[in-house]
């Protein structure tokens, strides 16, 4: 059971790459007095460096949180993005909740082009006493190849590198995890890269407006992601099209 959640993880992390849903098209509407280029908002971020604190929520109750710390090294031309956190969920006809914690470092050059992307995840022991299970992933834009390494414990259990693309995944899964690969043989193989536009808007803090700069996600016409950035570049809220939102603590839902 574990080795099929690592591998769905492993899955996922590749069709991501695939999609390249981390280069994403900035098309901001010009005819709109409020928006402002992605890049703007981008800036402040790193600019002030501000840490942003978030619970993920789900159906109004708090499942877990997600840490993110932006840090720029102008000697280096270069801009990274330190991110932690961890997620409490229920795996199918499993009667106890299963944690997740994840961190890891996204690295960019000064336009935000992705040079390098380290993820760790960690699925933590439901049984008191039986090993955590780690998934190291190393992503090489330039190399679009993905070095994993999957450990019980301290000790190493599969280490290797592939393709960052579906064929890739297909691979993966058939000769080093041993299972079953025809449910990826669906999978579209051009999906539309997503679209960030941003403007100023307002939402509600404590019963007062508050300015903001609201980031928007869209998959062609899908608005997959909503995320509210204070003027000092600090992630207040966020909402998602898969059912989780995040909010600084003690903070009111967006509005």
């Amino acid at each position: 059971m574990l080795h099929r959640i690592f591998t769905g993880v492993i899955v996922c992390f590749w069709l991501v790459m695939t999609s390249q849903l981390i280069r994403l098209q900035v098309n901001p509407d010009r005819s709109d007095l409020l928006v402002v280029p992605p890049s703007h908002v981008f800036k402040l971020m790193f600019t002030h460096e501000q840490t942003s604190e978030l619970d993920i929520v789900e159906n109004g109750s708090p499942i877990g949180n997600i840490s993110l710390n932006p840090k720029t090294d102008p000697a280096l031309d270069k801009r990274s993005l330190d991110f932690s956190g961890s997620l409490l969920f229920h795996l199918p006809n499993t009667p106890k909740a299963q944690r997740v914690s994840w961190n890891g470092t996204w690295e960019t050059d000064n336009s935000y082009k992705t040079s390098n992307l380290h993820l760790t995840l960690n699925l933590l022991p439901v049984v008191p006493h039986d090993p955590t299970f780690h998934l190291h992933l190393d992503f090489d834009p330039a190399s679009e190849q993905v070095e994993y390494e999957y450990k019980e414990g301290d000790q190493s259990v599969r280490k290797s590198t592939v393709t960052a693309n579906i064929k890739g995944a297909i691979s993966l899964l058939r000769d080093e995890f041993g299972v079953d690969p025809s449910f990826l043989q669906n999978m579209p193989r051009n999906i539309e890269i997503p679209t960030l536009t941003a403007k100023q808007t307002a939402i509600t803090v404590h019963a007062e407006k508050t300015v903001v700069y609201l980031l928007t996600v869209k998959q062609g016409e899908i608005v997959v992601a909503e995320i509210y950035v204070s003027q000092l570049g600090q992630i207040l809220a966020a909402k998602t099209i898969f059912g989780y939102t995040f909010r600084a603590p003690d903070m009111l839902p967006p509005s």
